[in-house]
């Protein structure tokens, strides 16, 4: 599950608006896509986006990582989960002086909820759970 998360995460950065704001007393709406982020030197910590769930994908197939293959899955989540309202309120701070608010648009909530999904499967296995027994009632 935790890496359907991560490929569901990856793909909705390209697809919609990430971040969208109201625009304040200009009345311009203010959209932000997720590939904006990513290659935005702005906002430098937009990559970081998309380098988390990259890293919990590769942990798979790198052998290196495999010894702490179940702490990188339970982190990496986190801290994607954290960037999204760390880069939501230096978005803001760029509206603030027009009186506008930035809220998350439909590609950063799929991005949330593909995150906590995330963060779901990568806790049951830190604790050594078997989500797909839980999940059919089986003990």
């Amino acid at each position: 599950m935790d890496l359907i998360g991560s490929i569901v995460m990856i793909a909705f950065l390209f697809f919609g608006t990430f971040y969208k704001g109201d625009g304040g007393f200009y009345s311009v709406k203010y959209n932000v896509t997720g590939y904006k982020m990513l290659f935005n030197t702005d906002f430098i910590m937009g990559t970081l986006l998309l380098l988390c769930p990259a890293i919990t994908l590769i942990t798979n197939y790198v052998t290196a990582m495999k010894k702490s293959e179940k702490l990188i899955k339970l982190v990496m989540p986190i801290l994607a989960l954290i960037l999204v309202f760390v880069l939501k309120s230096q978005l803001s701070s760029e509206l603030d002086y027009s009186g506008g608010s930035m809220g998350l648009g439909f590609s950063g909530i799929v991005y949330l909820i593909a995150g906590l999904v995330s963060l779901i499967a990568a806790v049951a296995r830190f604790l050594n759970q078997d989500l797909s027994q839980k999940i059919k009632g089986k003990k």
